[in-house]
């Protein structure tokens, strides 16, 4: 039912909806996020991500390119902390951060840094890969890429280097 007031403008509805943080200057989104930990915002009848709306109304429209921050922050909406850029942009500027999630700190991790140093123990000791893949719950593959340094360098490293 309408009351016969007209609707908010969407600038208005979005800047009431963040606190600047002082220290940072992130402009910090406190109403709906994702779960993904980004900001939520409807905007001409289409829930986005917060980022992308702050870009759209202060900025311009990004179109079909990404809206990517500066800071680091998902929560933050200052448009002087957005820029425009590509998936593969934002996926280099991750890495180059080292924010991207890496060996047993990866959600879907099967195995830790010390089931990774047994297995080179184990496989030193002349246990195969096809009883290191049945006691760890992986593939045989996966052992075998283990063992030969192809996967989790850093601790093959532990092993290796100077032998």
């Amino acid at each position: 039912m309408r009351t016969g007031r007209p609707p908010v403008p969407a600038v208005d509805r979005f800047t009431a909806k963040y606190s600047i943080d002082p220290t940072t200057g992130c402009w910090v989104w406190l109403a709906n996020t994702s779960k993904d930990g980004y900001g939520k915002f409807k905007i001409k009848d289409k829930t986005i991500r917060a980022h992308r709306a702050s870009y759209e109304l202060f900025v311009c429209d990004p179109g079909k390119a990404q809206v990517l921050h500066r800071c680091d922050n998902r929560l933050c909406v200052n448009p002087k902390h957005l820029f425009l850029g590509t998936h593969q942009g934002n996926m280099d500027d991750m890495v180059s951060k080292k924010r991207q999630a890496r060996l047993d700190t990866h959600g879907r991790a099967l195995l830790t840094k010390e089931d990774v140093r047994a297995i080179h123990l184990l496989n030193r000791q002349g246990i195969s890969y096809d009883k290191l893949a049945k006691k760890y719950s992986v593939h045989k593959s996966t052992v075998a890429l283990i063992v030969q340094g192809k996967h989790w360098v850093d601790i093959y490293r532990e092993f290796h280097v100077g032998s």
